[in-house]
């Protein structure tokens, strides 16, 4: 599990998902528990569009590799 790096959208998912499983589980409607159940993962294992949490890693100086051009005649 991923337990680190908690943001915002992370605690709106799992609060809210929370919510709505609890009501749905009092109101029975069991097939329809599988959204809320796809919100609290998301929130815990830190899951998002496509399972990369759609962060673009930042380049550093250290990660650019420098191009040689060589000039051909």
């Amino acid at each position: 599990m991923k337990l680190k790096n908690w943001n915002l959208r992370r605690l709106v998912y799992l609060v809210f998902g929370l919510l709505f499983f609890i009501q749905l589980a009092i109101m029975k409607e069991w097939l329809i528990l599988v959204l809320p159940s796809w919100m609290i993962i998301m929130a815990v294992f830190n899951l998002g569009c496509c399972g990369t949490d759609c962060a673009v890693r930042p380049h550093s100086a250290r990660d650019r590799e420098e191009v040689v051009f060589e000039e051909v005649k």
